[in-house]
């Protein structure tokens, strides 16, 4: 009668050991022999004894960290390899951990952070100490981590830039002009051209600058002769050409002219060129009164 209450408060307060346990069968030789049922019993009782102790010292096994190895149902014969692999993991992490503390100055405090460390040791390529140094242990700290930081930044865009079709080797200019040009907003005229039409009105547009910069390329020599440079606005480049072309038109026998008085005084000449200006026009109204003695110069010499 005990053992039917014991049963039945056991499977109240073990219900989910009972559910385990409901789908094993046990051997018929173990049921109908008291002494085998005596040896079971006690080795349950030993099994129990020892599961309570490991669970009170360790706790479950399910919260224990090892639960997540993945390790699995581990063969008898397997477990001394097991716990030779364990012992080599304890001694590389014990390793591994002071590593970690004897290079605390390199703000080391992670696996990550020492992995990091690994590769740059490997891309030393085990060089000579001093060359590999150089400068850079004259460098200021902050100065040095600016300069890992912008290298480390350069080395993603590289990466970056990687995953895009090669324009091959161009020139910083170049590049600096294209984004320069895609900040430059696109004029509405062009939304409705189809790419190869704004194609073709790119390569006219860049062979009539081409031609213009021949032409500024060869004007150079009238821009040092007024003592201009690249600066200068362009609208002054049409007052300069038509300086040129009425400096042709001046005979060779007035050109000794030009050269008498090289350092004009440019506020004084404007007011003389008015008066000349003004003595040719009435010199021009009165001779109409003397046409006969037409465009010759008047009065004569001789007079």
């Amino acid at each position: 009668m005990d053992l039917i209450w014991q049963a039945l408060r056991g499977s109240t307060l073990n219900s989910v050991a009972v559910e385990a346990l409901s789908g094993v069968k046990l051997p018929a030789d173990l049921l109908n022999s008291a002494d085998n049922l005596s040896q079971v019993e006690a080795d349950l009782g030993r099994f129990a004894g020892d599961s309570e102790t490991f669970l009170r010292s360790f706790g479950h096994p399910a919260e224990s960290l090892w639960s997540k190895a993945g390790l699995g149902n581990v063969q008898s014969s397997q477990i001394d390899g097991l716990l030779a692999c364990l012992v080599k993991i304890d001694g590389s992490a014990r390793t591994l951990s002071s590593c970690i503390v004897d290079n605390s100055d390199f703000d080391i405090g992670s696996i990550a952070d020492l992995r990091t460390a690994v590769r740059a040791g490997e891309t030393l390529d085990d060089g000579p100490v001093p060359e590999l140094v150089g400068l850079v242990s004259q460098l200021d700290p902050d100065q040095l981590t600016d300069a890992l930081n912008a290298q480390r930044k350069l080395d993603d865009v590289v990466r970056a830039l990687a995953a895009y079709p090669s324009i091959g080797p161009q020139s910083a200019g170049v590049l600096r002009a294209a984004v320069e040009l895609g900040r430059i907003p696109l004029q509405e005229i062009y939304f409705e051209a189809t790419p190869a039409g704004l194609i073709g009105i790119a390569n006219e547009t860049v062979e009539r600058d081409l031609l213009l910069r021949n032409a500024i390329a060869e004007f150079s020599p009238v821009l040092e002769l007024f003592k201009l440079d690249g600066k200068c606005p362009a609208t002054s480049l049409d007052a300069i050409a038509k300086a040129v072309i009425a400096s042709t038109k001046i005979s060779q026998e007035h050109r000794s002219a030009l050269y008498l008085n090289q350092s004009v005084d440019v506020a004084a000449f404007g007011p003389l060129r008015e008066r000349w200006v003004s003595l040719v026009a009435k010199e021009c109204e009165w001779r109409q009164y003397l046409s006969a003695y037409g465009r010759e110069a008047w009065p004569a010499r001789a007079r």
